[in-house]
């Protein structure tokens, strides 16, 4: 166990000092605002990102097998595995009768509405249909689209 947790220090200790590279040119003032930047900070920065790269790698290694090392020696106890949920069928649960009781009279009001509608349409009128042209902007001109629905 000590192994691990020195590994874990020391990788946290390598990350940290490689986000210190690459921060401490601007950090410290030594690069120049508005300027290109250094040969000091490029070697700053090309030099801490592989460091802190690869003591954030040690870290997450260090720790999983700290944690590891930890579940066999019986100092904690692994979380348990979330039992997979059970959808109940619908023909069990009764809500396929009380939707299709929700339904109908749903269904029966819009049934009688669209027969209102093809009562009150006469086939036999002589006044044209107004049509709605979809694609025409509100200035009146036109985008190719052509006539589409009646609208009432």
């Amino acid at each position: 166990m000590t192994r691990r947790l020195v590994g874990a220090t020391v990788s946290l200790l390598a990350l940290l000092a490689g986000l210190w590279l690459v921060l401490s040119p601007f950090a410290l003032g030594f690069q120049p605002q508005d300027a290109d930047w250094t040969d000091n900070t490029l070697t700053n920065v090309w030099t801490g990102i592989p460091l802190a790269v690869v003591g954030l790698a040690g870290v997450i290694v260090f720790a999983l097998a700290l944690q590891k090392h930890m579940v066999q020696a019986g100092y904690i106890t692994p979380r348990p595995a979330p039992a997979p949920e059970e959808t109940p069928e619908p023909a069990a649960t009764g809500r396929s009768e009380d939707l299709d009781a929700m339904l109908t009279p749903l269904i029966a009001a819009l049934a009688r509405d669209i027969a209102r509608q093809n009562d009150a349409e006469d086939p036999t009128a002589t006044t044209p249909h107004h049509h709605r042209e979809y694609g025409t902007s509100a200035l009146g001109t036109d985008t190719g689209a052509v006539p589409a629905v009646s609208a009432r």
